[in-house]
Order: C-alpha cells, then sequence, then structure tokens
C-alpha cells in the first residue's frame, strides 16, 4: 500500500506536488489550532509550584519575635512571613454580648515549625510577656488591662475591662511566640536570645539559614516552605531576603536582576528602575492632615475662617510636590474604601481661591494696603505651621504655604527635627497648626483621634477636637455590634467634621512595590504597615500549569 502511495506521488507534476504540500501543511497547521483550541476551552491556567524568589530589603534584622519586632521594618517583614496571625491559627472567634468577653478557639493538631504543637499556653505566654514592662514590647499599649485566660489547650478567653466592638482587629492581627523557646527566658533578658534572629515560627516559611559578613552586617536570610503552616502551602519552594543599606543600593541590585523584588520606594527611587517590571501601588490606611490648634492661635477658634484656608488649600498640587504619583488626595477622617465613607459629602469639596477669598472678605477679613496681609480689628492674620523635618513634608508645607499666601495669609514654617516633634512639640500641644500623619490601621474605629478624651498627650487627638455628640456617636460605636448603626454614626461623625473644619485633610500616601514581570498572586489591597505587603505571599507563584476545568 505504501508503494502505492508512493508511485501515485511520483506520478504527479510539479505543480500537483506544490499544491499536495501546501495542503497537507493547510491540514497539519489546521490540526495543531484544533488541538491549542480545545486545550484552551477544556482547560485552565493555575499556579504552580517552583522558582526562587528574591525580596529586598533596606535595614537589618534584630529582633524576629512577635513580642518585640514592632518598629523595625526588616524584623516585621521576616515576623510576618515566619510568624502566623491568630486569624489563621485559629478556627473560631466568639464574644459576649457586650464585646467585653472574647473566646478564641485553635485549629487542631496545629505545629510550629520545629514540630511543637501551638496550643494556648503560647498565646497566654505572648500575652503576658507583652504585658510586663521589663520585656519592652512595643505593644504593651494594645494590651494593657487586658485578662487572658486559659480554658483548654485549645481555647483561650480574653477579658477587657470594658465592651469594645472592635477589639477582633486586635485578636485577628496578633502573632504569638513560642513559650517552648522563649518561657525560660526572663522577659528583660529575651532580645539576648539567639532564637530572635533564627526563629521557631508558624507562617508560611521557616527559617533556614542566614549569612552574616565580618562587619557584623546581615545579608541575608533563606527561608523554605514550613510544612506545617496551617494556612494555603506556599508556591515558591525558597524565598531569600537581602538585605541593604540604602535604597540606592537596592535599587541598583534590582536593575542587575540580583533581586526579584523591592517594597517602599519613593517617586525618586522608583525613576531609578530601569528594567521591565511590575509596578503595584498599594493604598496605605494612614492620611496626612493639617491639625488647627486653637488654643495656640486664638484666630483659628473661628470656624470661617478654617473653612477658608481649607478652600484655598490646592490639595492636588500638595499631592503632586510631595508624594508624585503614589498617592491620592483625602477629604476627611475615613480613606474612600471604607463602607462608612461619606462620599455625598466629600466628594465636592474642591480647591477654590475665588470661594475662599469671599468668605474671608465677607467676615471682615481685609487686604492690607500696607504689607498686602489681610487684617481685621488691626489684628494680622498669621498662622505658624509645625511640619517634621522630612523631605516630602517640607515640600507639602511650602506648597499650603505659597497656597495660604495667595490668600494674603502671612504663613510662617516651623520645620523641626522629626526625632524631637512628638516629645516636644506634640505631647506638649505648643504648635499653631500642625502638618501631621494619622495611622488608623485599617478599622472605622476613629475614637482616638476624634474623641475629646484624647486631646492631650499621649491621645491622637491633634485638632484638640471637642464636640459632645460625635463624642457620643464614636462612643456608641465602639460598643455596638449593628454595623449598619456604625455606619449611621459615622456619616454623622464626618457631617460634624467637615462643618466644624478642625482639620484639613491633605493626602493617603501608597506603597509602591516593584517586581519581575514573573510573579502572580500579588495582592494589591490596601495596607496599614509595609509588612503587610506580604500577608499574600502564600499565593504568590512564578509558575503555572494547565489543568482540566
Amino acid at each position: 500500500m505504501i508503494q502505492d502511495v508512493k508511485n501515485i506521488f511520483r506520478s504527479f507534476y510539479p505543480k500537483e506536488r506544490r499544491l499536495f504540500f501546501t495542503a497537507l501543511g493547510i491540514l497539519i497547521l489546521s490540526g495543531f489550532f484544533a488541538i491549542g483550541g480545545f486545550i484552551t476551552q477544556t482547560t485552565i491556567i493555575t499556579p504552580a509550584e517552583g522558582g526562587e524568589y528574591t525580596e529586598a530589603i533596606v535595614g537589618q534584622p534584630v529582633t524576629i519575635n512577635p513580642i518585640l519586632s514592632s518598629g523595625n521594618n526588616a524584623d516585621e517583614d521576616l515576623t510576618t512571613v515566619l510568624f502566623a496571625d491568630l486569624q489563621t491559627l485559629a478556627k473560631s472567634f466568639a464574644t459576649s454580648s457586650d464585646g467585653s468577653v472574647w473566646s478564641v478557639i485553635l485549629k487542631e493538631n496545629i505545629k510550629w515549625s520545629d514540630g511543637q504543637p501551638i496550643t494556648t499556653d503560647d498565646i497566654i505566654y505572648t500575652i503576658t510577656t507583652i504585658q510586663d514592662i521589663t520585656s519592652g514590647s512595643p505593644l504593651s499599649n494594645q494590651w494593657k488591662g487586658i485578662i487572658a485566660e486559659r480554658r483548654s489547650e485549645r481555647e483561650v478567653v480574653f477579658t477587657l475591662k470594658s465592651g469594645y466592638s472592635f477589639f477582633d482587629e486586635t485578636l485577628y492581627r496578633l502573632r504569638i511566640s513560642p513559650k517552648h523557646i522563649f518561657g525560660i527566658i526572663p522577659a528583660a533578658n529575651l532580645r539576648l536570645s539567639n532564637y530572635n534572629l533564627e526563629p521557631i515560627g508558624s507562617g508560611p516559611y521557616k527559617f533556614v539559614s542566614f549569612q552574616k559578613e565580618k562587619s557584623g552586617f546581615i545579608s541575608q536570610y533563606n527561608l523554605a516552605i514550613n510544612p506545617h503552616f496551617p494556612g494555603t502551602q506556599a508556591l515558591i519552594p525558597k524565598i531569600t531576603f537581602r538585605f541593604f543599606p540604602n535604597y540606592s543600593d537596592a535599587v541598583i541590585s534590582f536593575n542587575q536582576k540580583e533581586v526579584d523584588g523591592l517594597g517602599g520606594l519613593d517617586s525618586s527611587s522608583a525613576s531609578e528602575i530601569k528594567i521591565a517590571h511590575t509596578s503595584y501601588n498599594l493604598p496605605i490606611n494612614q492620611y496626612y492632615a493639617i491639625f488647627f490648634n486653637e488654643t495656640v492661635n486664638p484666630l483659628l477658634q473661628d470656624s470661617t475662617l478654617r473653612r477658608a484656608l481649607n478652600l484655598a488649600t490646592n490639595k492636588e498640587l500638595i499631592l503632586s510636590q510631595s508624594l508624585g504619583k503614589n498617592g491620592r488626595v483625602t477629604q476627611g477622617p475615613l480613606p474612600e474604601y471604607s463602607t462608612s465613607y461619606h462620599r455625598n459629602l466629600l466628594s465636592g469639596s474642591s480647591f477654590s481661591l475665588a470661594q475662599a477669598q469671599s468668605i474671608l472678605e465677607e467676615a471682615g477679613w481685609l487686604v492690607s494696603d500696607e504689607d498686602g496681609i489681610r487684617t481685621k480689628n488691626d489684628q494680622k492674620l498669621i498662622v505658624e505651621i509645625t511640619v517634621p523635618d522630612l523631605p516630602f513634608l517640607t515640600a507639602a508645607a511650602t506648597q499650603i504655604k505659597s497656597d495660604w499666601e495667595d490668600l494674603n495669609v502671612l504663613t510662617l514654617l516651623n520645620i523641626v527635627p522629626a526625632s524631637i516633634i512628638s516629645d516636644q512639640h506634640i505631647a506638649s500641644r505648643s504648635y499653631q497648626v500642625l502638618l501631621f500623619g494619622n495611622l488608623s490601621r485599617g478599622s472605622e474605629d476613629i475614637y482616638s483621634f476624634w474623641h475629646s478624651s484624647e486631646r492631650f498627650h499621649p491621645g491622637k487627638n491633634l485638632s484638640l477636637y471637642d464636640n459632645n455628640l460625635v463624642g457620643l456617636l464614636l462612643e456608641q460605636n465602639q460598643k455596638t455590634f449593628d454595623q449598619s448603626l456604625k455606619t449611621q454614626n459615622l456619616l454623622t461623625v464626618q457631617e460634624y467634621i467637615f462643618e466644624d473644619t478642625p482639620a484639613i485633610f491633605l493626602f493617603s500616601p501608597d506603597y509602591l512595590y516593584i517586581s519581575s514581570k514573573t510573579l502572580g498572586g500579588f495582592s494589591d489591597q490596601a495596607i496599614t504597615k509595609g509588612m503587610e505587603r506580604l500577608n499574600s505571599i502564600s499565593q504568590w507563584f512564578l509558575k503555572t500549569d494547565r489543568v482540566l476545568k
């Protein structure tokens, strides 16, 4: 039969042979396309295990321990990857009707990365050590006065001094330390343990090794998948963290493809990235604002003046001058993605120098012919802005000064070292106007920022705002579990703050993260701190497979 086919082929004229091969080629290509189409229709691309990923961090690890790590970016990053939060470790959370008693039940058979069981003894140890003043834990204020009681190996009960409906947020974020590692160490000596640099954890990855230079500089941490992690198993078998003294060196390493990811860049550093990459702008649950202190400058007691200054503040330009494209304008005490954000009220708040001028003139603030400064009853309109000496904030303050002087308000800048502004200016509330930031941790509990009881140090009510109704609504929100009531209360609170103008809300920064093009699964949801970019690391992937639908 084969010979017959050969004979037939030999009998073809040259033109017939060309037609034959053309038809055969079309047939083969059609077959490939048909098979490809069938595969595409019957399968889907899914993340697969494989690859290695190297993350750059600016800074140095010191204590990779949930009790101690808060405040050091390198420690926080590694702690996030090596220790699971309580929301991952717990099977369930429950609370009493008034929110004063909270119960947590752990999942069954959960283990530390060394195979030892995780129990409520570890939770009790973590809380009591945080509360022990000799440990120096940065978390002590969050857990002050809270009693943790062991009910069983898997159940622990927390008792608060009074009901607090937002306490679940604190519980979910809690990361615990292993009692079998640290329990025999006095709290005062906790920082001396080698396990702070060779941690036994509970997160998606476990510690393998680290490299240290002769100078003492830790250059690298090597991690592997933790098989005992009770959440979704990670897909990238090996994660390496490399440490750099500054962003310039980290960016050079990224451009040379020595690292695959880098977070926390500013606009200047980002502009130095020369190779193909993916950029992520993660909203941060933080806003910067101009806080008025009318007790120091009585002129600011006039809400009409404060509203005029708000209208004369060009927020879009201020954002551009201070953060470039790495942020967004804010209009109130809640972020726009909050379920309780008052869109109808705040969406129309915009810059208008002409309207601001009209308001001041109607209020009797007239421009002096002598020096061009607005004057009323022989009193000149002069305000002083205190601002930390940080480049993005001094840039913002400079633009605000320009905006307000366009309104004929003499504006002075008091630029002070960032290291002393809290102790020497904020604690004493000695500023007239303060340019500063509030960190909300993603919560709708804004009591500490706007309740009158928080007006003085260590409270965070930087405008010394005192509105009785606002205070009552914020108190009610801390006690109720009715989300619809919370939302309605917050809408009302925003209306009062908008009307009273105790502050001018400016902008919220973004956390800029860059990665190689091969990284998938990165979450671009809002975060509170840079370390939270790593919350989804077990979903990151570098490889993919096709599987049947």
